[in-house]
């Protein structure tokens, strides 16, 4: 028999994520919680509140562009984003159990969400974050591999020491410069330049300004 189709949502509300759990679930004690695809554009802060012991947290194949208030889930520790339309990693952060990440098939295109993910989720472990203009970069896995030493699993390959000395080979530092040299790999229609460079680096002469 055909399955009856999700409901479709623009936001995260109270009565949206009592439909999703059911009445009489304990949403302090919730733990998993399975939104794919319910066509959410936002994910509302007094709503996650409401989930302080959540591990598991779902929301693929939605319509998120952006990422807010997942501070407001201090036990998350695996998140999927995978299959939206999200740009930029910058506000995630307050996350400090996170250890699974998937955004594979989003839009994010600069170089700098690599710094947010080593910056913000010092537990990262698993990260799978194919089809993102970003990923075309030349050297690409050297450059995460440099960047985020805590990983043991790269789009759902293991992380083996080969890798890691290869890494360490063929990407010295991550540099203007590099992202200079490559930036043609990431000028996508609707996608913003990838040359602001990273915190503590000098901008070579005649780098065009972000």
């Amino acid at each position: 028999p055909a399955l009856p189709p999700r409901p479709h949502f623009a936001e995260l509300t109270q009565e949206v994520l009592t439909q999703a759990v059911g009445p009489s679930a304990d949403l302090k004690r919730l733990t998993y919680l399975n939104l794919m695809g319910s066509s959410l554009k936002r994910i509302p802060g007094p709503v996650l509140a409401e989930l302080p012991a959540l591990r598991v947290l779902s929301l693929a194949f939605n319509e998120l562009q952006k990422l807010e208030h997942l501070e407001q889930l201090p036990a998350l520790e695996h998140l999927d984003i995978s299959f939206n339309a999200v740009r930029r990693l910058d506000t995630l952060r307050g996350l400090p159990r996170l250890s699974f990440l998937e955004v594979q098939s989003n839009m994010l295109h600069r170089l700098e969400d690599l710094n947010v993910l080593k910056r913000s989720l010092p537990q990262l472990s698993n990260l799978s974050i194919a089809d993102n203009t970003l990923c075309e970069l030349k050297g690409f896995k050297w450059l995460v591999l440099r960047r985020l030493p805590t990983l043991t699993k790269l789009d759902g390959k293991p992380v083996t020491e080969e890798d890691r000395a290869q890494a360490s080979e063929k990407i010295c530092c991550l540099t203007p410069e590099l992202i200079l040299e490559h930036a043609g790999y990431l000028r996508r229609p609707g996608c913003s330049s990838v040359l602001t460079p990273f915190p503590g680096t000098v901008t070579p002469p005649g780098t065009p300004a972000p």
